[in-house]
């Protein structure tokens, strides 16, 4: 069964910002537990999202890294960084 990105929203109850590295980490990274249509790198709020039948993997277990949630490389926190401190 498939479902789209916003019907996932819906039912996980995440938010937008947070589903989307999830969902990148699932369908786009080395394992693709779940296969996105159309097929691309970007999460975009009309995919849609199915389990990957075609899945398998030798090894017993498997990670896979979650995307930063934060945005590490703002201009404002780099300002604050980079300022003088007393």
């Amino acid at each position: 069964k498939s479902m789209t990105f916003m019907e996932l929203k819906d039912l996980l109850n995440l938010e937008e910002p947070v589903l989307k590295p999830l969902m990148h980490s699932l369908s786009c990274g080395k394992y693709k537990v779940i296969t996105k249509s159309p097929s691309g790198n970007k999460i975009n709020t009309t995919d849609t999202f199915a389990a990957n039948a075609k899945f398998s993997c030798n090894m017993r277990k498997i990670r896979i890294p979650m995307a930063s949630l934060d945005a590490s490389h703002n201009s404002k926190r780099v300002e604050e960084d980079r300022g003088t401190s007393v």
